[in-house]
């Protein structure tokens, strides 16, 4: 059975990733339920936030679903982005979402239903939350989909789904059809009055929510992580821009720095990863398009990357059981930005 990645309009072949929150298929800011729209709010103000959670209340997760949860809060708190909190009317509209893809014929890939296909809820990621309970409603709400034994290594073994899911985000809630796919609903809530969106493509707010502190770098995989794959995920749809020959890319990296306003700007000096024996590795640096002209090394602009993060894609899969070095050099909004940290391969 073959089965997708969506994210919005991102889409990775071989697993079920799917979500709203990118490109056109962006829901923010909705006046009532059901309205689909893509809202920008003027200015360079400070907008509020929230500091990273560090402990949340204990989930009514069990199974595949309590895994799903934890494998995702292990990761976002090594990197020090904030742990998720369970939303049970999130479940709700997650649960019925995942139960609608099931029962199709065949089973379906998509954020959007159809009003009278069997198990229809309600048309859009949106509308799910606004009809199981879910407030406020000028809330940022995203879905992920994915396969449901795997789900959460393929969501982050991604460029598009790990900046999502390693965002600023603040809960979640897990839907399950264990024979077809798991659904992610994720809620931005702080700050998402005077929301702030990237002029470009990325389908994630470029504040409120949980930020980290100014100054601070968070990076995936996080310092000394270990077990991490080899390879990206294949068929992620919007590809990532990336040249010719890199058919089977290695395992994203990922450098976020806070954010205020969609206009900050995380430039590039350096970007270099090694490995053990200090060799340097071939990769493309993809950056937010505002941020090209600032930096000074080879970048690619990639619409689909928020403001404050920076990613280095590999040429080809990492060496198995391979410390590797990164070493990062930019600047926010001109301040300098350095970082540098370890990993070791599966």
């Amino acid at each position: 059975m073959m089965q997708r990645l969506k994210l919005g309009t991102l889409w990775v072949t071989g697993l079920m990733l799917a979500g709203c929150g990118g490109g056109a298929n962006t829901t923010v800011l909705p006046s009532s339920a059901g309205t689909t729209s893509s809202t920008s709010t003027s200015g360079s103000s400070t907008q509020a936030f929230v500091t990273p959670a560090s402990s949340v209340t204990t989930p009514t997760y069990t199974g595949t679903s309590l895994s799903i949860f934890q494998a995702i809060n292990t990761v976002r708190q090594s990197v020090g982005v904030g742990l998720l909190s369970q939303n049970t009317n999130l479940d709700t509209a997650a649960q019925a979402h995942a139960t609608y893809l099931a029962t199709q014929s065949p089973p379906a890939e998509t954020h959007t239903e159809v009003s009278g296909n069997t198990g229809f809820y309600a048309i859009s990621p949106y509308a799910r939350a606004a009809l199981a309970g879910f407030t406020p409603a000028s809330a940022w709400i995203d879905e992920a989909i994915g396969n449901a034994s795997t789900c959460a290594s393929q969501l982050l073994d991604t460029v598009y789904h790990a900046q999502e899911l390693l965002g600023d985000i603040q809960e979640v809630g897990i839907g399950l059809n264990a024979n077809w796919a798991c659904v992610l609903d994720v809620a931005t809530v702080a700050g998402t009055a005077s929301l702030q969106l990237p002029s470009s493509g990325a389908g994630v707010p470029a504040s409120g929510g949980q930020q980290i502190a100014l100054g601070t770098v968070a990076v995936y995989p996080y310092n000394n992580e270990t077990t991490v794959p080899a390879a990206m995920s294949a068929g992620e749809n919007p590809a990532p821009p990336l040249p010719s020959g890199y058919s089977t890319p290695g395992h994203p990296i990922m450098v976020r720095v806070h954010v205020d306003s969609a206009s900050d700007v995380l430039s590039v000096t350096n970007f270099a990863v090694s490995d053990s024996s200090g060799s340097p590795l071939t990769g493309a640096v993809l950056v937010n398009s505002d941020a090209v002209t600032a930096s000074t090394m080879t970048v690619i602009a990639d619409p689909n990357i928020a403001p404050g993060v920076v990613f280095f894609v590999p040429q080809s899969p990492l060496a198995s059981q391979t410390t590797y070095t990164v070493v990062f050099g930019g600047a926010r909004n001109g301040t300098a930005v350095q970082n540098t940290w370890s990993f070791t391969t599966q």
